[in-house]
């Protein structure tokens, strides 16, 4: 393999093949166990590794490192010390300079090249770099008005929860100078009360789930619900099934390429018990 130097000879370097460039730039989404509740919940998990040759530290800006076992690598960490050029025999010779450059720099000697297994781990992070960043979509945690389990036959129900704020995700390689960039937000809130048709909320109405008495999320029963069969009854269901959805959307994208992501949507039930006041005459 020709490695070429930065005083711009070519020789070859022998034990760089555990130490090739490596490039990842992508958005997953996977499921996971949530930290409450039960069953699974999405997860949009970004990746963002970028993984510099040990001798040429890729092809952004170089600087020398020198590593405890006393090779030579070039990464994107700035240092004190100063490539003198190659000695012919596989080696360098490098100095030590203040800031760095040549000039004002004290010789120091020679360090043979470094392989990937040779480098410590700490002083790998000199020419590998990564990134990662992960979302957990969460299921709505709605609260209702009149409470659970005291719903009323013709008084409106209120709905209140908080719509989580867009998630995004920016990095850019320090070698090679790749963007990865990513978003996932709630486009939509639906909420099904067991009685009647969805409703769906959009834009401006994302923040308006309240509560009571000003909420968007609201609904009037007008049938009670009961356990066993009875008059005015909406037969034997003992309580409505809320079902609250996030609708998610989301997308990532590697330098100029754009990717949507298909992302589930997150869903909770709760069973809501509706009563019927019966005003009765006294006297």
């Amino acid at each position: 393999m020709a490695i070429a130097l930065l005083v711009g000879m070519s020789v070859p370097v022998p034990g760089l093949a555990d130490a090739q460039p490596y490039s990842e730039a992508v958005c997953t989404v996977s499921f996971e166990e949530p930290d409450e509740g039960e069953g699974l919940e999405p997860v949009t998990a970004c990746i963002h590794t970028e993984t510099g040759n040990s001798t040429t530290g890729g092809s952004g800006t170089s600087h020398l490192q020198i590593a405890a076992k006393g090779c030579f690598y070039f990464g994107s960490r700035p240092t004190v010390w100063v490539d003198l050029g190659y000695t012919g025999e596989g080696e360098i010779a490098y100095g030590w300079s203040p800031n760095g450059k040549p000039g004002e720099h004290l010789a120091v000697g020679t360090a043979r090249p470094c392989s990937w297994t040779r480098v410590e781990n700490e002083e790998i992070e000199g020419y590998m770099w990564s990134r990662i960043g992960s979302y957990h979509h969460q299921s709505p945690r709605v609260s209702f008005d009149p409470p659970i389990p005291r719903g009323m036959v013709g008084i409106e129900t209120f709905a209140a929860l908080d719509v989580p704020s867009p998630w995004t995700y920016s990095s850019r390689s320090p070698y090679t100078g790749r963007s990865l960039r990513a978003e996932v937000r709630v486009r939509e809130v639906t909420i099904a009360w067991d009685d009647g048709p969805q409703q769906r909320f959009r834009g401006s109405d994302l923040s308006g789930f309240t509560g009571y008495p000003n909420g968007v999320g609201r609904h009037m029963y007008q049938v009670k619900s009961c356990a066993q069969s009875k008059p005015r009854c909406r037969e034997e269901i003992g309580a409505y099934q809320i079902k609250t959805s996030f609708v998610w959307s989301g997308w990532y994208q590697v330098a100029t390429r754009r990717r949507n992501l298909d992302i589930p949507n997150t869903t909770s039930t709760a069973d809501y018990p509706v009563s019927e006041m019966i005003p009765l005459v006294v006297g």
